[in-house]
């Protein structure tokens, strides 16, 4: 599976923020991560009709998912993007 973030600033505190919650709700699976910063790609955005940021997209089956906001909630994330739940996840 591949997922794109879409991230402010990708080296802001926020961005950074955002990219290491995800990275903490995907340890262990084997899925692709693509950030895009859409200070420095705002089309990119725009295709993806990104309106606020952090946004997670995922894009499985044929149906998207999308994630606007906070990506603290490890088993929410992984829940969201069709991953396992360890019973220790929401930690």
């Amino acid at each position: 599976m591949e997922i794109v973030l879409f991230v402010n600033g990708a080296r802001s505190a926020l961005g950074e923020r955002a990219v290491a919650h995800l990275g903490r709700a995907l340890d262990g699976s084997d899925v692709r991560v693509q950030v895009i910063d859409v200070s420095a790609d705002p089309d990119a955005a725009e295709r993806a009709r990104v309106l606020a940021t952090p946004t997670l997209i995922s894009v499985r089956d044929g149906r998207e998912t999308r994630l606007v906001g906070d990506l603290s909630d490890r088993a929410t994330v992984r829940r969201r993007l069709g991953l396992p739940v360890e019973p220790d996840a929401g930690a």
